[in-house]
């Protein structure tokens, strides 16, 4: 939301933004951790501490106290009010020590389904796909017969026609979703 207020600003006006987020989920894991075989993704914490990535989550999510998980995609969705296209395989070489680890790939997938039940509202949606891929393959990846790149077309334009007709009405104080729901 900061990215597309500074567009605006500079433009005067203003201006239809969407995001995509590719292959960037790295679920967190409750204690004791992730299921053997299942790759844990540590940094966010580190990154939001020593690379000052807090500028880049959402001011909302922050200010709930939430810290470095605001980096993370399911817990920031919901506090952002810029329309985010999420493409992610349920299961990739970032998640996953052995591709043929069975009980590892069904613990993921299933952990990165849960990362989006509650979360994909309003404005925003997610393509989860079985191919076992770290980004790469836009467009090849189908499902039903249409490509993820179909998908996100057809959204994409979904949303700057809502975009055209006006903003949201917005409660104050609450998650953006929750506002375009």
């Amino acid at each position: 939301d900061e990215v597309r207020e500074r567009i605006q600003a500079k433009a005067g006006r203003r201006v239809f933004v969407a995001a995509i987020s590719d292959s960037a989920v790295f679920p967190e894991w409750p204690a004791p951790g992730p299921p053997a075989g299942v790759l844990s993704f540590p940094q966010f914490d580190w990154i939001y501490r020593t690379a000052n990535a807090s500028a880049s989550a959402p001011s909302a999510c922050l200010a709930l106290g939430l810290d470095w998980r605001c980096l993370q995609v399911a817990t920031a969705l919901p506090y952002i009010t810029t329309p985010t296209f999420v493409v992610q395989s349920v299961a990739d070489s970032w998640h996953i020590r052995d591709p043929n680890a069975t009980v590892a790939l069904k613990a993921i997938a299933a952990r990165v389904r849960q990362e989006f039940s509650t979360v994909i509202r309003g404005p925003h949606a997610v393509v989860l796909d079985n191919c076992f891929r770290h980004c790469h393959n836009w467009g090849e990846v189908l499902l039903g017969g249409r490509s993820n790149a179909d998908f996100f077309v057809r959204w994409y334009a979904a949303r700057k026609e809502e975009w055209s007709r006006g903003p949201p009405p917005r409660a104050a104080g609450s998650p953006a979703s929750a506002a375009v729901a």
